[in-house]
């Protein structure tokens, strides 16, 4: 109709903008009604004593949780545009639909299964092609982001055998629109680095991935996730070649801003809050080397690079770590080390 009065409007200009809304909505109340049977679901499991009891009706948690997160893996074409964590009611559901099912590791390795992202392969050069519609964009990234909160629950071979591969397919960086995809790949990867038991061996390969998806496709945050968790898991020699590299690389790191959702963060700032992070994870007798280091690359700061260098060094010595680090910590920030961060004296 609009169109008819209107030569000038297009079918995009018209349609879209009251479609979009209408899925919004769609969206909103879809969410509402299912918090409502997700929170009886709740109440019904904590007061009756029997999982299978609700309101007198015969119900199994399991295949409501499940159809639950189907439903919102359906309509993530929608949420994703806006982020799940913008909207409550949709954590809310989301979440409390996956500690049920996580009590069902069947269940939960069909209904990942089902939800696998297609990757068919170029027939030239048979490399993998990640499907670029945005309607399979979306799917992916709600695969990778449920899979993440299943990883402590599955069978090591299923992760090995199904879910790692299309892990690393993620996990390489190709087109700036897939960003997020990029960042759930890597906390699906160091989920299942933080089981303990599984790809120690691919230590050095992850940080190579890493070192090349930032700053450009990974943000400061997940960068500095993936370093300390890495170091977590390291045994103290490859910690201290970690650590060496960040060094070098803080030494000569650019300091200019990186548009971030999350702050302002620059390239060097990064490397050295991720060797801070790093602090609580290592050996006790090379905690005051490393902040010494640290100190060191950090003497080059100004103005409010300088601000949060401080901040985020009292910050981890004042009551980030704890124990043993925390004791060696504090002991060199009263014996020279509060004066060499806070007063420059170097």
């Amino acid at each position: 109709m609009l169109l008819r009065t209107d030569p000038s409007l297009s079918a995009k200009t018209d349609v879209s903008p009251l479609l979009w809304e209408s899925l919004k909505r769609y969206l909103f109340a879809t969410v509402m009604s299912l918090q409502g049977i997700i929170t009886n679901l709740m109440h019904s499991r904590a007061h009756s004593g029997s999982p299978q009891h609700l309101m007198n009706i015969e119900i199994d948690p399991s295949v409501v949780s499940f159809e639950i997160l189907e439903i919102l893996g359906h309509l993530a074409f929608v949420s994703v545009r806006f982020g799940y964590s913008a909207f409550d009611a949709w954590n809310f559901v989301y979440l409390a639909s996956i500690d049920i099912l996580s009590a069902f590791p069947a269940q939960v390795i069909i209904l990942l299964n089902k939800h696998i992202p297609s990757t068919p392969l170029n027939p030239p050069s048979n490399k993998v092609s990640i499907p670029q519609h945005p309607s399979k964009a979306a799917d992916a990234l709600y695969f990778l982001d449920t899979l993440e909160h299943f990883i402590s629950i599955l069978p090591e071979d299923i992760i090995i055998q199904h879910y790692l591969p299309i892990t690393r397919i993620y996990l390489s960086p190709s087109n700036p629109s897939l960003r997020r995809h990029l960042e759930s790949a890597h906390s699906v990867f160091l989920a299942i680095l933080a089981r303990g038991n599984l790809l120690h061996s691919e230590l050095s390969t992850y940080l190579t991935v890493v070192y090349s998806s930032f700053p450009q496709f990974l943000s400061p945050r997940q960068f500095r996730l993936a370093i300390s968790t890495v170091i977590k898991l390291s045994p103290p020699s490859k910690t201290n070649e970690i650590l060496t590299d960040l060094v070098h690389r803080a030494m000569n790191a650019s300091s200019e801003i990186i548009p971030s959702a999350e702050g302002v963060s620059d390239e060097q700032l990064t490397y050295l809050f991720a060797m801070v992070d790093s602090i609580a994870w290592l050996e006790v007798d090379v905690v005051e080397f490393w902040l010494e280091q640290i100190v060191n690359v950090g003497r080059r700061l100004n103005g409010r690079r300088r601000e949060e260098f401080v901040k985020r060094i009292w910050d981890c010595v004042s009551g980030e770590v704890g124990g043993e680090v925390g004791m060696s910590a504090v002991e060199w920030w009263v014996n020279g080390g509060k004066a060499k961060v806070v007063e420059a004296r170097l």
